[in-house]
């Protein structure tokens, strides 16, 4: 439990020293807490709940260019989902999610990942390869996504346990940062108040998990 603690400190300190106080950390900051709301609506669902969260932040990062993107700004439609008439637009972050992963665990054209999340597969470079075809016409969509999840370092997300075991449990998924909980009062972390932690220990951190628990 040390270790995972230490690297959930890790992954916050990294993205204090590249994002803090820009419009990507607060977009990235935004899904993490709209990936964890969402995953609870299935929460009897592991292949839902098991799908990796630097797939989820990858797709989204890449089809709302970090949310910049017009559909997500007016729609907030972060994924480029589209029903008979069109885009969809959602009124909030988490709806979109929450379709996003709904359509995973659906649409008959994602029987394969669904399948592959069966076998046990959670490497977000091999899922998307099984989404990609049928999300998209562009023939480098899965490199990108792959691309985005490589460059924001989203894996290290993978490591958040987001959702509660059951429907009726609460888990309090605190991080301790200085001693201090981050977390709010329903049950999301507060990453703007990890982010005070210094660049000095971002150092001591990384030594830390490379020692014991190499990414």
């Amino acid at each position: 439990m040390d270790v995972i603690r230490r690297s959930f400190l890790a992954l916050i300190l990294v993205y204090s020293s590249l994002f803090a106080g820009t419009p990507k950390e607060i977009f990235i900051s935004g899904l993490i807490q709209a990936i964890m709301k969402a995953k609870k609506s299935f929460a009897n669902d592991n292949i839902i709940i098991g799908i990796p969260n630097s797939l989820i932040l990858g797709q989204a990062s890449l089809e709302s260019d970090d949310g910049n993107s017009p559909l997500a700004r007016k729609f907030n439609n972060y994924f480029g989902l589209t029903g008979q008439n069109g885009y969809l637009k959602f009124d909030s972050m988490t709806e979109s999610v929450r379709t996003y992963l709904k359509t995973l665990k659906t649409h008959k054209a994602y029987k394969g990942f669904r399948n592959a999340r069966l076998r046990g597969e959670n490497n977000p470079h091999k899922l998307i390869d099984y989404i990609a075809k049928s999300y998209a016409e562009d023939k480098n969509y899965a490199k990108k996504v792959k691309g985005r999840i490589s460059e924001h370092l989203f894996t290290r997300f993978d490591f958040i346990p987001l959702v509660p075991k059951k429907d009726s449990e609460t888990i309090n998924h605190s991080l301790f940062v200085n001693n201090e909980i981050c977390v709010s009062e329903d049950n999301t972390f507060d990453i703007n108040e990890a982010l005070n932690m210094s660049k000095n220990t971002l150092k001591v951190f990384n030594e830390s998990i490379q020692q014991e628990s190499p990414l």
